[in-house]
């Protein structure tokens, strides 16, 4: 999948406030062999809890960018 983060926080706006849209990268392989690729794990922090569990209920298991996610809440501690 091909996305950036402001795809990513296009998709999680409608659900309230977000504070930040980051994808995770990995180094090319073999290292040096080019630049950093995305391997398909993001974050979205909302400032609000009920938000991020509002954009959990309604996006987990739909497409986005040409695949289908898997959205979870992880407690914030």
């Amino acid at each position: 999948m091909n996305t950036t983060p402001g795809a990513l926080f296009d998709l999680c706006r409608p659900f309230g406030p977000v504070h930040r849209a980051a994808l995770h990268y990995a180094p090319a392989y073999p290292l040096g062999s080019g630049s950093a690729e995305f391997k398909g794990q993001a974050y979205v922090t909302f400032y609000d809890e009920k938000d991020a569990q509002k954009a959990t209920d309604d996006l987990h298991c739909t497409e986005f960018g040409g695949s289908t996610i898997c959205v979870e809440v992880w407690p914030f501690f």
